[in-house]
């Protein structure tokens, strides 16, 4: 059912509902965040510019362009403006200062966004594939392990100062 949805929406809706959702739900909550917002969309204008070069390359190197998986392409680079939403929301639950680890995130997104726009560029040029760097796993990778090393630092604690006892008499209540 999904698919036959994907294959008969317009472009023009798709763009809707992309800007849609971001008036509605990532910008607001780039604002409760205190995230920069004007960064934010320049990395937006680059996912969707990046998007459109990847479907003009894929067009030039011979392969069919395929509206679904245009569609789902452009849904996969908004996911990954969700990586800094988490990290904020992170901070912000720990009451800990997290916008240096998030603005940096934001703008190897930037970076990582352009290197992909010039490698589409080369690729239409030259009418062949260039050799990708997969930026985003690395970097969820990366965020992953500082989580990982977090949490076994807290459990490590709590098992340092003898954890949470609860007294024999108490838990008999």
């Amino acid at each position: 059912m999904l698919k036959n949805e994907l294959n008969n929406i317009k472009p023009t809706e798709m763009v809707e509902k992309i800007t849609e959702f971001i008036k509605v739900v990532i910008y607001p909550l780039f604002i409760y965040l205190s995230l920069d917002a004007e960064t934010t969309v320049i990395l937006i204008i680059l996912m969707i510019l990046d998007s459109v070069f990847g479907a003009i390359k894929s067009v030039r190197l011979g392969r069919k362009f395929k509206r679904r998986l245009f569609f789902w392409g452009i849904m996969n680079k908004f996911i990954f403006i969700i990586i800094p939403i988490v990290l904020a929301l992170c901070g912000k639950a720990l009451k800990y200062d997290f916008s240096l680890a998030v603005d940096l995130l934001i703008k190897i997104l930037i970076v990582s966004e352009v290197y992909s726009i010039l490698g589409n560029v080369y690729s239409i040029k030259n009418k062949k594939e260039v050799e990708k760097l997969d930026a985003i796993s690395r970097i969820i990778q990366a965020l992953r392990t500082f989580m990982y090393k977090y949490i076994n630092k807290g459990l490590n604690t709590l098992e340092e100062n003898g954890g949470c006892k609860i007294n024999k008499d108490e838990s008999d209540n």
